[in-house]
């Protein structure tokens, strides 16, 4: 019987729940990103024509997740300001500002979407040559995957 051959991949997914929060308690957010975007993906030989749109959906997920949490960062920033202004007039523009950046649905449409979307993600893999000493440790090959993404947003 032949052995079923595996392979992991960063599933650059934030929303991977592998991690118990109660780990992150002293970690910064970027860290928490960081580590939950690492956490491997292990594919077989017959799941690895399906592993890229996995991956493409995973970071399309991950990205618009952390612009949302930049826009919802910058409505606050944006409110805290407001409120230390006296300027009437740059109080309005910052409430004009508010309403391009506030989800469609809190301004007042029936729609939820996000006001910044994905339009087009390329992705390009390219396999680097293996060093001797990534593959001297073990019996498994290691190959350095470089991952590459353009992301067009409207």
């Amino acid at each position: 019987s032949q052995s079923l051959q595996r392979a992991t991949v960063p599933s650059l997914s934030l929303q991977n729940d592998a991690l118990r929060s109660n780990a992150f308690s002293d970690m910064t957010l970027e860290n928490i990103a960081s580590l939950k975007l690492a956490i491997p993906m292990s594919i077989t030989r017959d799941e690895a024509g399906s592993a890229p749109v996995t991956i493409l959906n995973n970071i399309s997920d991950s990205f618009m997740t952390l612009v949302d949490a930049r826009l919802r960062s910058s409505i606050l920033a944006l409110h805290g300001q407001k409120t230390r202004m006296g300027d009437h007039k740059a109080t309005k523009e910052i409430d004009r500002l508010t309403k391009l950046l506030l989800p469609r649905s809190m301004d007042e449409s029936t729609s939820t979407s996000s006001p910044i979307s994905l339009q087009t993600v390329v992705t390009s893999f390219r396999v680097l040559p293996p060093s001797e000493e990534d593959n001297d440790a073990t019996d498994a090959m290691v190959l350095p995957l470089v991952f590459e993404t353009i992301v067009d947003i409207s």
